[in-house]
């Protein structure tokens, strides 16, 4: 018996190790046990949420989508505003520079009507003032000769020492003083021809009033009023025409 009690004690010494070595694997299996069970309910807890983090990242995808695609419309938009915009900006400077050439023609047209219009006014009017001299062209010789005949006269009365031709000369200035040369003359002629009357009517009143030198300034007087009276029927510049005696018949 002491001899069985030896050995059962001898087996468990040498099973010591053994149980050791057992234990320390039983502990690391029952940690890993407990590990694998942390990592499961770790997995299982985010198994719960996977689905609405799935959503999530969907939700975000779709929503970086639509954002990426709103840009991408708001800049074709942009670009086809500034797109529009520039052909309406070439549309109109293509019709500003048609409305430019429009005018400018439009202009020249009118201009080349104006013209050809003043053209046929001054036509007309050169027509007319041509019609009219020559219908005016009888009375302007008619005035030509009563003017001549009148400075004749009076010229001939300052100036002859015949007494017959002087006479004559008078008789003639009387007639035309009364009768023809009213017709033609002008104002300053008239005023000329007056003070030749006065003149012949104070010397018969009174011969001393006679003075040759003051019927011959009348004369000259006359002559020149004659002279400038025709350079405005046939239309001359009276500078061309007036002389030192023009006035003289006012005073």
């Amino acid at each position: 018996m002491s001899t069985a009690i030896q050995v059962e004690n001898s087996g468990q010494a040498k099973e010591t190790p053994n149980d050791d070595r057992a234990t320390a694997e039983l502990q690391k299996l029952k940690l890993e046990i407990e590990s694998l069970k942390s990592k499961n309910k770790w997995e299982a807890s985010i198994g719960r949420f996977l689905p609405i983090i799935t959503a999530l990242v969907a939700i975000g995808g779709f929503w970086i989508t639509l954002h990426q695609f709103t840009v991408q419309q708001k800049n074709r938009e942009t670009e086809r505003e500034t797109d529009q915009a520039q052909k309406e900006a070439e549309r109109n400077e293509r019709q500003r520079l048609r409305d430019v050439e429009d005018k400018r023609r439009s202009d020249e047209q009118k201009q080349r009507e104006a013209d050809r219009d003043l053209a046929l006014a001054n036509e007309i009017k050169k027509s007319n003032e041509t019609r009219e001299q020559e219908f005016k062209k009888p009375f302007w010789q008619k005035q030509i000769d009563l003017y001549f005949e009148a400075s004749e006269a009076v010229a001939t009365l300052a100036n002859s020492t015949n007494a017959a031709e002087k006479e004559k000369a008078e008789q003639k200035f009387w007639r035309l003083f009364y009768g023809p040369l009213v017709m033609v003359e002008d104002a300053k002629v008239e005023r000329a021809m007056i003070n030749i009357r006065d003149y012949l009517i104070a010397c018969k009143s009174d011969p001393g009033e006679c003075r040759d030198y003051k019927l011959g300034r009348l004369s000259l007087a006359l002559s020149s009023s004659c002279k400038e009276s025709l350079g405005k029927s046939w239309r001359i510049k009276l500078e061309q025409l007036r002389g030192k005696y023009s006035d003289l018949s006012n005073r």
